[in-house]
């Protein structure tokens, strides 16, 4: 990942709601933003939308991706797992599932 693509994600993630924040990266990644950053962005973002409470009818959706944003394996995290992409786009892990369990209570 590159300086200006890192600080994209940082800017965004800050305090931000973290499927509002990555929305904007996703709307606004610069063109010269890898295919690669562009790809574990919207897997990630995919899996907070399918998360959310609210879409109940997609219940397999929502399951799935809990125990995907659950999983935990710091210390040899499978390719495109939660753990590893955070890894991949210098995200702490924690903090994304924290403020991702805050979406889904509501709070």
């Amino acid at each position: 990942m590159n300086k200006s693509e890192e600080n994209i994600i940082s800017t965004f993630l800050k305090d931000s709601d973290p499927l509002d924040a990555l929305s904007d990266i996703l709307l606004n990644f610069p063109p010269a933003t890898t295919p690669y950053i562009r790809l574990l962005v919207a897997i990630l973002h995919r899996a907070i939308l399918d998360s959310d409470p609210i879409t109940k009818e997609r219940r397999n959706h929502r399951i799935n991706a809990e125990a995907w944003l659950a999983a935990r394996n710091p210390t040899n995290p499978e390719p495109f797992s939660f753990h590893w992409i955070c890894i991949n786009l210098n995200l702490d892990p924690d903090k994304i599932n924290l403020d991702v369990k805050k979406r889904m209570s509501g709070k």
